[in-house]
């Protein structure tokens, strides 16, 4: 067994959630079991508001045209999208039909059922879903290459397939690290060892099936880990400068928490202008809220961050081998404000096992499951306000464009 280092409190950010170091409770529900009469009801489905993906284009042209159109045939994708050259930039985007029958109201969740057909195909089933749920994105997505575009591919790809391995024990006081790989600064938080390799290190903090042990941290540390480890990887494959430079700060001290996401990531969406409730790139880091104020004020339950993995699935990081459908990630986060006790203890606290019972009782009355949805699947409300709103975010992060960072400071 790994020796294990540990800070006396994780610091934990406002949003981010977190729950007691014993393993949660996780129930697998059925996706395609309900329909989602809220989605369709707040997002048009107009096809003329897919945007797709533009590509700069500096190269020459007709070998630029040629080379995407080849590049998306090798993908076997071809014959779903429409390429077009417009404005100094390479474009694709769903043909209609494509968008009409597989992802109406920009709902990506089923693109596994799309997919299927190319089960013989050589090319990586989980690229192809990046790409044809990047190719209806109602926000258009911008590139400043296909080189660009390739990496993001490839750092998508590995976040999403790190995603399905990464399991921990959660807590709200003390956090774990293996000692092997790291040691805690007060004050400054899980930083490298002088020998470890970040990328290494990411895994065995992360994947029991490679450490042999469960170490407990919030789920908003494990989200940026995940995210962080698939950077690395791709950058491991293009020998990039930034990978050293990632090193040597995560040497020094680690970026998380708002530094995190000011540093590397970039939020699409807004409350003003929402991405669908259905939407999502496998990939994506999302942010599920606790509607409920009472139950919100619990540590660790304010609400859920987690990645999208695609085929429907977003990460379980407390039981990695039961991913989450929407359905089940909505109904457990209803389900807390019914398991919250605050009278029986001096710290309030939810009860796992209730939210457990409640969540199966739930899954078996298609009238419950119907009017849980129609409140959960509406879009979150600003920070501080309670009300009508539900759990869905409006924003997704992932990666600003590369390159998109400077450690010299």
């Amino acid at each position: 067994m790994l020796n294990v280092s540990r800070n006396p409190v994780e610091d934990y950010c406002n949003a981010e959630s977190s729950v007691p170091a014993k393993n949660r409770c996780s129930i697998e529900f059925d996706l395609n079991s309900f329909p989602y009469p809220p989605s369709t009801a707040q997002y048009p489905d107009r096809y003329d508001r897919a945007a797709g993906v533009s590509i700069g284009c500096t190269a020459d042209v007709n070998d630029a045209v040629n080379n995407l159109r080849s590049w998306l045939h090798s993908m076997g994708i071809d014959h779903l999208v429409d390429t077009e050259l417009s404005g100094g930039f390479l474009k694709f985007k769903a043909k209609k039909q494509f968008f009409e029958t597989v992802t109406p109201h920009f709902n990506t969740l089923d693109m596994g059922t799309a997919l299927h057909s190319f089960a013989d195909h050589p090319a990586n089933e989980t690229e192809r879903e990046i790409l044809l749920s990047m190719s209806i994105s109602p926000v258009p997505l911008v590139f400043d290459s296909i080189e660009d575009l390739h990496l993001t591919l490839r750092i998508r790809c590995a976040i999403a397939q790190n995603a399905r391995l990464v399991q921990m024990s959660f807590c709200t006081g003390p956090a774990e690290r293996p000692e092997t790989h790291w040691h805690y600064k007060p004050g400054i938080g899980f930083c490298l060892n002088p020998e470890a390799n970040l990328c290494e290190a990411l895994r065995m903090a992360t994947q029991p099936t490679l450490s042999g042990q469960v170490f407990s941290f919030s789920c908003y540390r494990a989200s940026e880990y995940a995210m962080l480890l698939g950077l690395v990887q791709a950058l491991e494959q293009i020998n990039s400068p930034m990978l050293e430079q990632l090193q040597r700060q995560w040497k020094k001290a680690p970026i998380q928490s708002r530094a995190f996401h000011d540093t590397f990531l970039v939020e699409v969406g807004a409350l003003d202008n929402p991405l669908p409730p259905q939407f999502y790139i496998p990939g994506d880091r999302v942010w599920f809220r606790n509607p409920d104020s009472r139950s919100a004020d619990v540590s660790g339950y304010e609400g859920s961050w987690v990645i999208y993995m695609g085929r429907g699935e977003f990460s379980n990081f407390w039981a990695a081998d039961q991913p989450y459908t929407l359905t089940g990630k909505c109904i457990e986060i209803f389900h807390w404000r019914h398991a919250l006790n605050d009278q029986s203890s001096p710290e309030p606290f939810i009860d796992e096992f209730e939210v457990d019972r409640m969540c199966q009782e739930s899954m078996n009355d298609r009238g419950k499951i119907e009017a849980i949805l129609n409140e959960m699947l509406r879009f979150r409300e600003p920070q501080g306000i309670y009300g009508q709103g539900g759990c869905i975010d409006v924003s997704r992060e992932f990666f600003k464009s590369f390159p998109f960072i400077d450690l010299a400071n």
